[in-house]
Formats: C-alpha cells, structure tokens, sequence
C-alpha cells in the first residue's frame, strides 16, 4: 500500500449500478497521479463492478472473509474468491462486525490470519468503546486487540492498522487530535515497520488537522465516501498536507509524483512576471487555472524539476513557454 492511504468504506451501501456511476464520476474528476492512495470497499456484490471501472492503479477491498479457504460456511466468502475478484486487500475488525455481529477477539484474529496468509493485505481495525475510554481502559482494549499480532511474523508487512474510536463512527464525533496522536504514536512505537489510518467520522472539514500528524498514514472514511465531492475534497487535502510537509525539510516545496522531464529552466533572479494563469519568483515557477497547479523548481545540482501535485488534475498541463511556464 501506498501511503497516505484513503480508504473508503462503503458498508452496505451502493448497487452495482450506483457503484459504477459513482467511480465513472470518480475517475474524470480524480487526478491519475492520487489513484495508488485510494482504496475503496464496496460489499461483495459490487466487487467486480468497481475493479472494473477504476483500473489497476487504485486499490479494492472486501469488507470482511473467513479464514477457511471453502466448505460448508454459509454466508461467508473466502480469500481465494476475492483474488479471483482481482482484490487487493480486506477490511478486518470492524466495530461493526466486532459490536454488531459480536465477532469474538479470536474469530477476528483467525480472519486476519487467513487474509495475511492468502497473500492479501489486510486493514486491521482496532479501537475503545466510550465506556473503554472514559474509565481510562483505552490501551487495555487495543493491547487485547494487537497481543496476537507477533505471531504473523513476516505476515505484518501484509498489515495496515485502523484506528477507530468506536465512540466516534458515524456520530459526528472526532477524536481529538492530541488523542489521536497519543494512540497512532503507541501504536507506531509497538509496530513501527506499519501503516496506521485513522476512522471516525472523517470529513473534509476536520481532515487537514488529522492528516497533519505525522503518526497518521491516511484515513479509513465511511459516510463522507459515498459522495463523490466530499471522498475528493479528502484525498486532495491529505495528499496537500502530506506533500508539504515531506518536502518542507529539504527546502523546497516539490511534490514529485511522477517522471521528470528533463527541460531546462530559467534563471532564477528574484524578478516576477506574467498574471492571470501565469506566475513566476524567485526559485519556482508555476502557473494556475481554477484548481489546477504545476510548478517547477530550479536546484543547482540537477537542474529544474518539473513536478505536478498529485492530487491535482491533467498530470500533462506543464509546459514550457520562453522563460516561463503556463498551463495549457
């Protein structure tokens, strides 16, 4: 998996053809260079469906499978018909199988341990309860949760932790930030080599402090991904986040996703010029048009690098024009 990972939980939601509408809109409107951050879950039904409409670069999930690779399990799915599906990946523990469908701590672990075994990789929810949480038993419950996790040995590398406060899915109630730091730092500390998302309630509004802590390597998002525009909104604003603050520390603001062109630069001089869809100053150049950017960044050492965020749209739109650059 590629992280900041956007994960989209459907549940039980969208037909087959709801889910291809969804991902046609989904696919004209997403910028190509994001696709390797997106995952989405839809229910089995509409498993082929979405592989089919996004293509391979983006990542499809089930929500759930059993452990047994078949036989007499009514109701259940197996890993070995997922690949047969093309699936990526499978989502393990949710609150809602652990508290709805009261799967047992051992059940779960037995899913995980098929999927890892499969060679699937596995999202391993994990969170506390409101009571678990306020009487301070928050760490109880998610060591109960994770005491297994050892035994998979080289299997981890197949796992990507969830963090979901079980209080805060589809409440409207968000974590706190300190909180979330708290738990996505232990968590890194006990499994440093994984993934952690966060879930709970995630919207564009509240996504920007989440993504910001450096112990969050994406989001798990229910409700907010069944909209085409707001499941957009949240992929754009982590990878923005997430750009900045990889490459702040090297003392420039690039966001390469992509192959670079080898073009030659003008100088940088500290002058500006060009309006409108044209900008230009010292060290960058760069141009804008509605919601889309390209820049390019001049390093002594290499020359210029042409880059495109990657949660930004027509990934070919940078093109040389004299001593600027504009977008066509």
């Amino acid at each position: 998996m590629k992280y900041p990972l956007l994960a989209a939980n459907w549940k039980m939601n969208m037909t087959r053809d709801q889910a291809r509408s969804f991902c046609e809109d989904f696919m004209t409107q997403l910028e190509p260079a994001a696709l390797p951050h997106v995952l989405i879950a839809p229910p089995f039904t509409a498993l082929e469906t979405v592989r089919s409409t996004l293509g391979g670069e983006a990542h499809v999930a089930a929500q759930n499978c059993h452990f047994v690779p078949h036989g007499a399990f009514t109701g259940e799915i197996s890993t070995g018909m997922l690949i047969d599906l093309d699936v990526d990946a499978v989502i393990i523990g949710h609150s809602e199988r652990r508290h709805v469908f009261h799967e047992s701590q051992d059940l779960v672990s037995d899913r995980l341990r098929g999927v890892v075994e499969s060679g699937l990789h596995a999202i391993y929810c994990v969170g506390e309860t409101l009571e678990e949480r306020e009487s301070g038993r928050t760490f109880d419950v998610l060591g109960a949760q994770l005491e297994f996790m050892p035994e998979l040995g080289s299997g981890l590398d197949k796992v990507t932790l969830a963090y979901e406060p079980v209080w805060a899915i589809g409440t409207g109630k968000v974590a706190s930030v300190e909180q979330i730091a708290e738990v996505h730092g232990r968590l890194k500390d006990q499994f440093p080599g994984l993934g952690v998302l966060y879930g709970g309630s995630v919207k564009p509004d509240n996504i920007r402090s989440i993504a910001s802590l450096s112990s969050v390597d994406g989001a798990l998002i229910g409700g907010a991904s069944l909209k085409v525009a707001e499941f957009l909104a949240i992929i754009r604003e982590t990878l923005t986040v997430r750009s900045l603050n990889v490459y702040r520390s090297s003392g420039h603001y690039s966001c390469c996703r992509l192959p670079l062109p080898d073009w030659s630069c003008p100088a940088s001089t500290g002058e500006g010029f060009g309006s409108g869809e044209r900008l230009w100053w010292r060290g960058w150049t760069g141009c804008l048009r509605g919601q889309e950017w390209c820049h390019l960044h001049a390093q002594a050492d290499s020359g210029c690098l042409c880059c495109l965020y990657p949660y930004l749209r027509n990934a070919g739109n940078c093109q040389p024009s004299g001593r600027s650059f504009r977008c066509r």
